[in-house]
């Protein structure tokens, strides 16, 4: 029965590659990569309120990750400490969330490219949801990787005389501000760029 079941799945992984090679075969590059673009955009397409919903349990995730260094590291019980790891989470996280936005608008809505002649519709949107998405990734992924590490910088360095509970709170919230002050500044410089250029 096993034998008979590793027979089938080769056959059927034969038959895929021997059709899918036929196809490709007869498809130019241009129409493979445009095959391959519209593949991965359409796979991780997202809705405005789900990315608003994953943004915000992004921003939870990365605003919970300094709880783990405390009570492991710190000897912070959760059971005793719980409105600390509560509070200080919550408040970084909407202020995470904010700097996720500012980052995006920055990134998306004023580095907008022109639009190019002779490019269809369809094109177009693919290339707008495309940079969304990049957009979006960069916002996550530099915002959190800032606040980490200036969570760990707070936390081990500047802040270590301090009363646990004080330098959770304090090196959270700080760190959270930080990243969202300088999604502002980024901002305003973006908008100043560009009403320069105008």
């Amino acid at each position: 029965k096993q034998l008979e079941a590793r027979i089938h799945s080769l056959r059927h992984f034969l038959s895929v590659y021997f059709f899918s090679s036929l196809y490709l075969a007869n498809m130019s590059d241009e129409d493979w990569d445009t095959k391959q673009l519209e593949a991965q955009i359409h796979k991780n397409r997202q809705d405005k309120r789900t990315n608003r919903l994953a943004t915000i349990a992004v921003a939870l995730t990365s605003s919970l990750l300094p709880s783990y260094l405390f009570q492991a590291v710190m000897d912070m019980d959760w059971t005793e400490y719980l409105p600390y790891y509560i509070v200080a989470p919550a408040m970084s996280a909407v202020l995470l969330t904010m700097a996720y936005q500012l980052f995006f608008e920055a990134n998306f809505t004023h580095k907008a490219v022109a639009a190019r002649k002779g490019v269809s519709a369809d094109v177009a949107a693919l290339e707008r949801t495309l940079r969304y998405q990049v957009a979006m990734g960069y916002s996550l992924f530099f915002s959190n990787a800032l606040f980490l590490a200036l969570v760990l910088f707070f936390q081990l360095y500047v802040l270590r005389a301090l009363d646990k509970r004080l330098n959770f709170c304090v090196s959270t919230l700080a760190a959270a501000g930080l990243v969202y002050w300088i999604a502002q500044a980024n901002e305003k410089t973006v908008m100043s760029k560009k009403a320069k250029t105008k």
